[in-house]
């Protein structure tokens, strides 16, 4: 992978202390910096410059940093800039809408972990082959612009039709599904020899029995619950599987 080219990150955050820190910690690591200490600064200046990157206080003096990545989000001039929150507050928890979370006082391994994460240039093919629409729905807006190309199937038939001509580098399953499940389609894929060694995610709300489970891992297979927390399962999956 080529190392990124200089991007541009905005800082949002009232403390002067914390904006000269990030500040400073951004341009070491080869990207150029701009800062707000107010909300309201903080949206002029994305709509202006449509930063790579938005690193958001969540406890500003004219807004909450909450109140800020929503109406972010909610704009289409900046719906799909990246977005981490910076807190001093601890339990913070993630959002479909939060590439991270960094906490004050911000680490420099931290800060650099989420730039490497959000300025790469955005590379890696993936299968999504799940049948509810509201799921393939939530996992498409999370790989936006994290990754380079997604494509879909709502079952293992469909998916295999789509590998026909198309080699992914990762394969999101679910595992029931109508017409071909995923446990046949893991067992078809695993024939093609150019799919051998290709990683197959399975997220699934089955409760999977000792044998199941047994069968997806000798298929290569890795497993995670729905339950479990899919936002984080699949960031921990392109970190693993994509860079």
């Amino acid at each position: 992978m080529t190392k990124p080219s200089r991007k541009l990150v905005l800082v949002v955050d009232d403390d002067a202390d914390t904006r000269t820190l990030l500040e400073g910690l951004v341009e070491a690591a080869g990207h150029t910096a701009l800062s707000a200490a107010t909300a309201e600064q903080g949206f002029r200046i994305a709509y202006s410059y449509h930063p790579d990157l938005i690193l958001l206080d969540v406890n500003l003096p004219d807004r909450s940093g909450r109140s800020v990545l929503r109406e972010l989000k909610a704009n289409e001039r900046t719906a799909t800039i990246p977005v981490a929150f910076v807190t001093g507050e601890r339990g913070v928890p993630e959002s479909m809408d939060l590439v991270g979370v960094l906490d004050k006082p911000v680490s420099p391994e931290a800060l650099l972990g989420t730039l490497n994460r959000c300025l790469d240039r955005k590379e890696g093919r993936v299968l999504v082959v799940e049948d509810s629409e509201d799921d393939r729905a939530m996992i498409l807006g999370f790989l936006e612009g994290r990754v380079e190309e997604v494509r879909t199937a709502a079952n293992g038939r469909e998916a295999l039709e789509v590998l026909s001509d198309w080699s992914p580098d990762l394969v999101l399953l679910d595992l029931v599904m109508p017409e071909m499940d995923g446990f046949d389609f893991l067992r078809r894929l695993r024939r093609k020899r150019r799919f051998r060694s290709l990683p197959v995610v399975v997220l699934t709300g089955k409760r999977l029995s000792l044998e199941e489970i047994r069968a997806l891992k000798g298929r290569g297979a890795h497993l995670h619950g729905k339950s479990d927390g899919v936002t984080k399962n699949l960031r921990q999956s392109l970190q693993r599987f994509l860079t």
